[in-house]
């Protein structure tokens, strides 16, 4: 296989996928070897077309997926996190500022979405609350 040709298929591999490949999946994906495939991938990651790592959290890592596509998938995800946060916040009843405290509903409200339901875009690493 010529060198443009494995080229071509990891990269219509990549666009291809539903979500993030590991390294394993890939080489199955685009049927070519670990060996032509590194050096391919990184000249990819090199020039930020590929973006590697743990993309989605409990899978195996690492993972890589077209960053374009990536882009576009966090950019969604932190939306959505965003507007799930809101509207949770929303269904609790208001509560006058002089009775907000930490035990208040609202707050209750607010850290069991963060403890239960909240997961953080897989390329970040820490999550910080800023007193308001």
């Amino acid at each position: 296989m010529s060198g443009q040709e494995i080229r071509y298929r990891v990269i219509a591999a990549l666009l291809q996928a539903a979500g993030p490949l590991t390294l394993a999946e890939l080489e199955v994906e685009s049927g070519v070897s670990a060996e032509s495939l590194h050096p391919v991938l990184r000249e990819l990651v090199d020039r930020g077309r590929v973006v590697v790592g743990e993309l989605v959290p409990g899978r195996p890592v690492p993972q890589v997926r077209w960053a374009a596509r990536w882009q576009g998938e966090a950019k969604r995800r932190e939306v959505d996190v965003r507007q799930e946060a809101a509207s949770t916040v929303r269904a609790s009843r208001p509560v006058p500022d002089r009775e907000l405290e930490v035990d208040s509903e609202p707050s209750r409200v607010l850290y069991r979405h963060v403890i239960d339901e909240y997961r953080p875009p897989p390329d970040k690493r820490y999550l910080v609350f800023l007193q308001c």
